[in-house]
């Protein structure tokens, strides 16, 4: 018969004792390999401050219960199959260890194809994000390119620019340079005084050449022409 725990609880070495005094060892010699695990699951699950008897019970049997479904395979089997491993504590199910490693790699799996696919993604976004800067590169290209076409225009049409101004400015520079020359010609040819220039040359009623603007020559006060002082009242009239 199981006796009470203390008012204190019981303690690991308590229950291998409790074991022993129950005879237990002796049908079941490895019950006490059982007890640790058995003991700690109990003192997790304690629902007061300290285990009680009620606790000893419940260890007591969990132990048992290991013993005996490590002894008869069946019981073992239609454990798992009802999914009840998990609640019998200290139970070493090969199939759930062969499951639950099964399953971690399957996780494992998941988790590599799932960091793979978001290594994927960020490959594409990446790629995405060079073929976004090549195509601005490409439009920065045209966009110098024609630049560069339109400062050529420029260039030419200034230099075309340039080359009429120069060819005025040469043009103008000639007809400056004749103007001068004309002028000059003209200054030199040109008689110095003004009343050389405006008797004639020769007499216009005799046509015999007048060699001074005031010897031998008179003038007509009304035309200005000047004549022989030889010359006639009648020839004037004729002339005129």
């Amino acid at each position: 018969m199981i006796r009470n725990a203390k008012p204190d609880g019981f303690t690991l070495q308590n229950l291998k004792n409790e074991l022993n005094h129950l005879g237990l060892k002796d049908a079941f010699p490895e019950i006490e390999d059982h007890a640790e695990v058995v003991y700690e699951h109990v003192d997790r699950c304690k629902k007061e401050k300290y285990l009680r008897t009620c606790d000893l019970f419940d260890a007591v049997e969990k132990c048992q219960l290991l013993c005996i479904l490590n002894r008869v395979p069946n019981f073992k089997r239609f454990i798992h199959n009802q999914k009840g491993c998990a609640r019998v504590p200290g139970l070493k199910c090969e199939k759930c260890k062969k499951k639950k490693k099964t399953s971690e790699i399957q996780n494992t799996m998941e988790n590599l194809q799932i960091k793979g696919n978001e290594k994927e993604k960020e490959l594409k976004k990446r790629e995405d994000e060079m073929n976004r800067l090549k195509e601005e590169l490409n439009r920065e290209k045209e966009r110098l390119n024609l630049e560069k076409e339109k400062n050529k225009m420029l260039q030419a049409e200034l230099f075309k620019l340039k080359a009429e101004d120069l060819g005025n400015a040469v043009i103008q520079q000639l007809l400056d340079g004749f103007g001068d020359s004309s002028t000059k010609n003209q200054i030199k040819d040109s008689p110095t005084t003004s009343n050389n220039s405006s008797f004639p040359d020769k007499c216009l009623t005799c046509s015999t050449r007048i060699r001074s603007p005031t010897v031998n020559n008179i003038g007509c006060p009304s035309c200005k022409k000047r004549f022989h002082a030889n010359v006639t009242i009648s020839g004037i009239n004729r002339f005129s």
